[in-house]
């Protein structure tokens, strides 16, 4: 995943995936279904120092952010940026951007 240049890389990165995990990709998303804990997918990425953020006034809609300091930045996977969506505590959807 993280070598991937394009979205047809995105997708044939997650090709190999069994489809009993429920992870499909769509474009440069990914989907889980069911949901997967967002503990889960930071390990699962490797990623440290990591909070639940929102992102609208509202508050109804939280992303996974990286914390350095008193400063937040998107995580990332390789060049890509991902914005990892969580609804209630599971992760929806993760899109990765540049």
């Amino acid at each position: 995943m993280a070598a991937a240049a394009s979205e047809p890389e995105v997708a044939a990165a997650v090709a190999g995936v069994p489809a009993a995990l429920g992870v499909t990709a769509s474009g440069s998303s990914l989907r889980f279904a069911p949901p997967m804990p967002a503990a889960d997918l930071v390990r699962a990425f490797g990623w440290t120092d990591t909070a639940a953020q929102t992102v609208d006034v509202h508050m109804s809609t939280w992303t996974v952010v990286h914390v350095s300091g008193d400063r937040t930045a998107w995580p990332t996977v390789g060049r890509w940026r991902v914005d990892a969506y969580l609804g209630a505590d599971p992760v929806r959807s993760v899109r990765f951007g540049s």
